[in-house]
């Protein structure tokens, strides 16, 4: 999925009253881009681990979640919902 440069300048500039150039939009597009893919690759195993073929708006909430906890430890993985409970208390 590619974000277009006008569009991820306008949320940049909305956020700032800086103007945004088109490589720096085009890196946020990358970010967007490839943290999103990380997500929801996290959410489908969740769908998965509930026998669910539909993923679910709690799904993508505990996929966020791990991948917050994944940037802080440096890992990439998904872990049962009760043990992402656990390591959030």
């Amino acid at each position: 999925m590619e974000f277009s440069t006008r569009t991820l300048k306008r949320l940049v500039s909305s956020q700032t009253s800086k103007k945004v150039s088109k490589p720096a939009a085009e890196q946020i597009g990358k970010e967007i881009e490839q943290r999103g893919e990380t997500i929801a690759e996290k959410a489908v195993k969740y769908a998965q681990q509930d026998n669910r073929v539909t993923v679910r708006k709690e799904d993508i909430k505990q996929a966020i979640q791990q991948h917050e906890i994944d940037k802080i430890t440096g890992q990439n993985r998904v872990i049962d919902k009760e043990n992402l409970k656990e390591s959030i208390k």
